[in-house]
């Protein structure tokens, strides 16, 4: 990377070995400045990699969640729907009981 070479470039003796205490100071705090922005680079992959894990952990929770409700929902639309045809047999079966019971009051007199 280009971090590397500047570190290895700076790192050489005789290019920090220098007359000049102003050239040597910048080209030190160029150094530092690469070495703490490699740094912060890293940390950063580092971080955004620990977000993407738990952003896919959280995709696939709410996937089985998704799952988990539909299911649900089927089974109460099937209960709901077990209710409605024992609540129909009930009423014909009480219409039919009124029916005898009218027949039976008719046929006593």
């Amino acid at each position: 990377t280009d971090y590397a070479i500047l570190l290895k470039l700076f790192e050489d003796d005789k290019v920090l070995d220098s007359s000049d205490e102003k050239d040597l100071v910048n080209k030190r705090a160029i150094v530092k400045l690469y070495r703490e922005t490699g740094i912060a680079i890293k940390d950063l992959r580092t971080t955004v990699s620990s977000q993407t894990l738990k952003l896919n952990q959280l995709e696939s929770v709410m996937r089985d969640m998704k799952l988990f409700l539909k299911s649900r929902l089927e089974e109460e639309a099937n209960h709901r729907k077990i209710l409605q045809e024992q609540n129909q047999l009930l009423v014909s079966q009480v219409e039919e009981m009124q029916e005898t019971i009218k027949n039976l009051m008719t046929s006593s007199r």
